[in-house]
């Protein structure tokens, strides 16, 4: 049903991934506080890793939290998936995306490239966490050449 792939800024997460997550903070969780201090540690905490000179984009971040009803889960379903249980079912062409100025993902594109078979790896230099809304151009374009060329 699958025939080409596109993983953009996707951990490679096995046990020994999962034993780090277990013991890490919460990313995107914030206790709740009345006069809304906890969106500002939130933009806090998160600022770093967006273009500072793309406040929209971080914005929308904080957006997204407000709407979530568990802004966490999501990090905690990557850490409960077992990839290692079933990356050697991803046959068809897959194109991965790193941003190289992703802290969490990037050094994971790697160890995630190497297990797909014939994986092409594309690098997006500069992009962030908020790699999607900061270089949509640059992300369309070799998602377009992929598709047109796999």
């Amino acid at each position: 049903m699958v025939t080409r792939l596109v993983v953009s800024s996707t951990p490679w997460v096995d046990e020994q991934g999962r034993e780090v997550r277990r013991h890490r903070a919460p990313i995107d969780r914030a206790e709740q506080h009345l006069d809304g201090s906890h969106l500002t540690e939130l933009w806090a905490r998160r600022q770093a890793f967006y273009p500072p000179d793309r406040p929209d984009v971080l914005e929308r971040y904080v957006g997204d939290l407000i709407a979530a009803r568990d802004p966490e889960e999501g990090h905690l379903a990557v850490a409960r998936y077992r990839m290692e249980d079933i990356i050697d079912r991803v046959v068809v062409p897959t194109l991965c995306i790193g941003a190289t100025a992703d802290p969490y993902a990037f050094p994971e594109l790697g160890p995630l490239s190497q297990r797909i078979p014939h994986a092409r790896v594309e690098l997006i230099e500069g992009g962030t966490v908020g790699l999607l809304e900061a270089k949509a151009a640059e992300y369309a374009a070799l998602v377009l050449d992929f598709l047109a060329t796999s």
